[in-house]
């Protein structure tokens, strides 16, 4: 069961560092492409990936 735990926690640290770099590289690219849908298209997708992130980490922390 440790294993499968830390293979998860891996796996939330690898998908947090990803979100956090499309996060730095949606904002570059919104900078030089302005559009109202593509910022909303932008967030709606980061608070999709944010809400995924916080109930895994909700749902791993309850097992305990």
């Amino acid at each position: 069961m440790h294993g499968l735990r830390a293979i998860v926690t891996t796996l939330l640290v690898v998908f947090a560092a990803l979100c956090t770099t499309l996060i730095v590289l949606a904002t570059i690219w919104l900078i030089a492409n302005f559009n109202v849908d593509r910022i909303l298209t932008v967030v709606g997708i980061l608070i999709s990936a944010t809400g995924l992130l916080f109930a895994l980490v909700i749902h791993s922390r309850r097992r305990r």
